[in-house]
C-alpha cells in the first residue's frame, strides 16, 4: 500500500465504536462533577463558537426572523427587521406603540397611508392591534369584515401629536389617539348635505388645546376648559381622507394639555365654531418645543 492510499484510511478504522453504555456516560459525568471552568476559559469557548464560527451559522438573522413572525417580547431585535428611517422612527418612539405603549408585536405605519413616503415624520410605531384598528379591520381586532358591502357612512378620525426640539427640529416624542365625532359635528354634516342655506360652513378653521379631563362624549359642543387655539396650518385631502394640521410654536403656548378639539366655522375666540372632533390626551409642551397636531378623518 502506497502513502497515497494510507491517507485515505479512516482515522477510526479498527477502533471499537458504537453507542455508549449508560455506565460509560455515568462515569464521564462523575469525572466532570465539581470541575470549575474559569471566566476566561468560558469567554474563549464563547468566542470560538460565535458568529460565523458557529456550526449552524446562516447569515446572522434567520433565528431573529423566525422570532419576529410570532410574539416578539424582545423589542431591541427589531433592528434585524427594520432599517433606515423605519428603524429611526422606532427609536424615536422608544420601541413602543405610540397609542397604547405596548412593546410587543410592533410594526411601522405610514401615517398618510402612502407606502412610498418614508420620511420619518410619516412613519409611526404601533402594535399590531392598534395598527389593525387604525386600518379599520372590523370591530374585532385582527378579523377582517365578512360583509362585502356596507351602505352606512362611517367617519373614522385619528390624531398624531408630535413634539419637536424648536432649535434642531428633532422629534422628541409622539402620541397617537382615536377621536370622537360628537353629535354637533354629525349634525353639521347632515345640515350641509340637505340645506340650501346651511347654518354653518364645514370648512375646518381652528385646532384648540384645553385642560379638561372629562372623557369625550357625544353631547360635547366645546372643550371642557379651552386654553388656547390656532387657525389650522394646512388642509388637504386624498382617497376619501381629510388631513388637517395645527401648529404651535415654542414660545406661543406652554403647559400640560389634556384635551384637543377641531372646530369648523370658528374664530380666534375660545369655544367659537362647531366642535367637529374632541380627543383626550396628556401631553406637556415646554418653551423649547413646538407641537404639531395632525388630524385625519377617513370617510368610509
Amino acid at each position: 500500500m502506497n502513502k497515497k492510499d494510507k491517507r485515505k484510511i479512516p482515522w477510526n478504522k479498527g477502533l471499537k465504536t458504537g453507542k455508549q453504555t449508560k455506565e460509560t456516560i455515568k462515569k464521564r459525568s462523575l469525572s466532570l462533577m465539581g470541575h470549575f471552568v474559569s471566566e476566561k476559559t468560558r469567554m474563549k469557548i464563547s468566542e470560538a463558537q460565535k458568529g460565523e464560527k458557529a456550526h449552524n451559522w446562516k447569515g446572522g438573522i434567520s433565528f431573529i426572523k423566525r422570532k419576529l413572525k410570532g410574539r416578539n417580547k424582545f423589542y431591541p431585535d427589531y433592528k434585524y427587521k427594520y432599517s433606515g428611517n423605519a428603524l429611526n422612527a422606532m427609536k424615536i418612539d422608544k420601541f413602543k406603540c405610540i397609542h397604547c405603549s405596548s412593546r410587543n408585536n410592533l410594526v411601522v405605519h405610514h401615517w398618510n397611508k402612502d407606502k412610498k413616503d418614508n420620511r420619518i415624520k410619516n412613519l409611526i410605531t404601533l402594535c399590531r392591534s392598534c395598527h389593525a384598528k387604525l386600518h379599520n379591520i372590523n370591530r374585532d381586532i385582527g378579523k377582517q369584515s365578512k360583509v362585502p358591502f356596507r351602505d352606512g357612512l362611517r367617519l373614522a378620525g385619528q390624531y398624531l401629536f408630535t413634539l419637536r426640539n424648536a432649535i434642531t427640529g428633532q422629534i422628541t416624542s409622539r402620541q397617537m389617539r382615536f377621536n370622537l365625532i360628537p353629535t354637533t359635528g354629525r349634525t353639521m354634516l347632515a345640515n350641509n348635505l340637505t340645506d340650501t342655506s346651511p347654518d354653518n360652513t364645514m370648512l375646518v378653521s381652528h385646532v384648540a388645546l384645553g385642560t379638561g379631563t372629562s372623557a369625550p362624549a357625544n353631547g360635547d359642543t366645546t372643550l371642557e376648559t379651552e386654553t388656547f387655539r390656532n387657525a389650522v396650518a394646512s388642509r388637504t385631502n386624498g382617497n376619501n381622507i381629510a388631513y388637517i394640521t395645527g401648529f404651535y410654536g415654542a414660545t406661543e403656548v406652554t403647559g400640560t394639555f389634556r384635551e384637543v378639539g377641531v372646530f369648523s366655522d370658528g374664530s380666534g375666540a375660545a369655544d367659537s365654531g362647531i366642535l367637529l372632533s374632541r380627543v383626550a390626551i396628556n401631553i406637556t409642551k415646554s418653551n423649547s418645543e413646538s407641537l404639531t397636531i395632525d388630524w385625519s378623518l377617513t370617510i368610509q
